[in-house]
């Protein structure tokens, strides 16, 4: 199923309770797409009474929306492990890069689901040391297990032009004391390894292909 048909799912379990309100952001990056899988979100409100959709090109901070939430659910956004660290329950209902980090509640069926939603006091997790973790590693996508303890971390990155590539550097990732090498040695072991690997995927260029 698609995260479409799970939102729709949600949707109609909860048509007839007025008592629930959901309200979903359309991610601001899809304001000059024109894909169905995220057009077809904003028909919902047409027909579900429950569900507020805040578009893509809408001024409201998502993270006022969090702010004001009751609990989280996600598909997997980065924005699932955000509101974790901020204190917020999170429901998880797709694959992730977190997904086995413990950082939200994973329902096995349709039925936990709804248990969880509709519990009026369902906890955030405590331990944010794994939203921590992977909030480092989405900087830049590495993983420094070294840095998570530090209270001062400086993550302003810097940049050097070589030709006509524009790279950044994290002045907390080094190698040798050197921002470059660490760079240098982190770029050519993901060339290898997207080389030397035999699973090999094909982004689709239009929605005919997908």
């Amino acid at each position: 199923k698609s995260q479409i048909d799970g939102i729709r799912g949600i949707l109609e379990h909860y048509k007839e309770n007025q008592t629930v309100h959901f309200y979903l952001r359309v991610h601001p990056n899809l304001k000059n797409v024109h894909y169905q899988y995220h057009l077809l979100l904003y028909d919902l409100s047409l027909k579900y009474p429950n569900i507020t959709v805040i578009g893509a090109d809408s001024d409201i901070s998502t993270y006022d929306i969090m702010d004001n939430a009751e609990k989280v659910i996600v598909f997997g956004s980065t924005m699932g492990l955000e509101s974790s660290y901020w204190g917020k329950p999170v429901i998880l209902l797709s694959g992730s890069f977190y997904y086995y980090m413990n950082v939200c509640y994973i329902p096995k069926s349709k039925n936990e689901l709804w248990t969880l939603i509709d519990d009026e006091n369902l906890k955030p997790f405590a331990d944010k040391q794994n939203t921590l973790v992977m909030g480092y590693y989405f900087l830049d996508r590495s993983f420094r297990p070294n840095i998570i303890h530090q209270t001062k971390l400086d993550y302003n990155p810097s940049y050097i032009k070589i030709f006509k590539w524009k790279i950044k550097l994290y002045p907390y990732l080094r190698v040798c004391n050197s921002k470059f090498i660490f760079k240098l040695i982190f770029n050519i072991s993901i060339y290898l390894c997207s080389y030397i690997s035999s699973c090999k995927y094909v982004i689709p260029k239009s929605e005919n292909e997908s």
